[in-house]
């Protein structure tokens, strides 16, 4: 069985009218240079996928109207600002419903079993897009919309979305928090000091959703041994409860430690034992299949060794990058996030088994 690789140059094509921002073009040109580098699109284990334009059912089926005829306007009209980080441009309306259409593409293709998993290198990421509002570089939420679409299309109950990236994905906790069909759990730096500022321990969901929303906010300057300590203690005893029939994945690589945008402290060793897992905990999902979709990332090597390794993992390249792992504060954030977990598990406890 393969991996499927989403990807299509009309990606590039989403052009935010600010020439400095950091969601910019360059991020996928150097992701296509390190996969071509390494032959990863010419080898046997790996399918290229096309990516298909979500409909517009599909968006609106987790946004509003408001915020879908907004962000077509602004397109529309030449591109402006949505909110200070979030900048469209002329094709920008179209090239994001082609990355919510690449993450449906992505899941179809598992689905099918033409594919056992995928990564979806797709931009303008999606997970901090709210139901309402287009925000954090973000318009519509890809993996929100993919999940919602395994809900209604193929009929599942329960579908677990992991969230790796640094900043928490507030939109997706917002499209889901009273839902129990879909389990969130968001790895992520302390609000307290990270936009957009949301993803406290206390909030557990709603109504049918409460215990199904999982934010585990961790110190800056986590290093790799902590983090996963805290992916072993909390992401995976939940999922492997919840029994998910599909996981996605929103990968983030700004937890790398050179990430210009973030402070946390990752190498590339994280990334492969976070796949490793993933890839492990999805052998209990129906064909086996979970999806990737790329979130953030601002750093050349981390994004470029990070998307690399990840893959690597998805399909069993064995490919290998070696790094010497940053030492900043180990023992002080390990007790710390031991702490956090502590505090977790007891307030998960009434949904959850430790």
């Amino acid at each position: 069985m393969t991996t499927g690789i989403v990807y299509s140059p009309e990606y590039l094509e989403h052009i935010p009218t600010r020439s400095t921002h950091p969601e910019a073009r360059r991020r996928l040109i150097l992701i296509k240079q390190i996969l071509d580098e390494y032959n990863v699109f010419a080898n046997p284990l790996i399918q290229l996928i096309e990516p298909k334009t979500a409909t517009p059912e599909d968006v609106l089926a987790v946004h509003s109207e408001k915020l879908f005829e907004l962000v077509k306007h602004t397109s529309e009209e030449g591109g402006g600002y949505l909110d200070p980080d979030t900048v469209a441009s002329q094709r920008t309306f179209e090239i994001a419903l082609l990355a919510a259409g690449g993450v449906i593409e992505a899941v179809e293709q598992c689905v099918q079993g033409t594919v056992e998993n995928s990564f979806a290198i797709i931009r303008p990421p999606g997970h901090h897009a709210t139901k309402k509002r287009a925000m954090g570089f973000c318009f519509f939420n890809n993996v929100a919309i993919a999940a919602n679409y395994l809900l209604k299309n193929h009929e599942m109950d329960r579908v677990a979305i992991l969230d790796i990236d640094s900043h928490h994905g507030n939109g997706t906790q917002d499209i889901f928090y009273d839902s129990s069909e879909v389990l969130y759990i968001s790895l992520h730096q302390d609000p307290l000091t990270c936009y957009p500022g949301t993803g406290y321990i206390e909030d557990l969901g709603v109504g049918k959703g409460l215990g199904y929303n999982v934010n585990i906010p961790l110190r800056p300057l986590t290093t790799d041994e902590p983090y996963l300590y805290a992916v072993n203690e909390i992401a995976v005893p939940i999922i492997d409860q919840f029994e998910p029939e599909f996981i996605l994945v929103s990968a983030g690589y700004d937890t790398y430690y050179r990430d210009p945008l973030t402070h946390m402290a990752l190498t590339t060793y994280a990334y492969k034992e976070i796949f490793r897992t993933v890839k492990e905990l999805s052998t209990k999902c129906k064909n086996n299949a979970f999806v990737t979709a790329l979130e953030g990332g601002y750093s050349q090597r981390g994004l470029q060794m990070g998307v690399l390794i990840s893959i690597s993992e998805m399909a069993g390249l064995g490919i290998e990058v070696e790094e010497a792992p940053p030492e900043e504060n180990h023992d002080i954030n390990y007790e710390y996030t031991q702490k956090i977990v502590a505090k977790l598990k007891n307030s998960l406890s009434a949904f959850w088994n430790f």
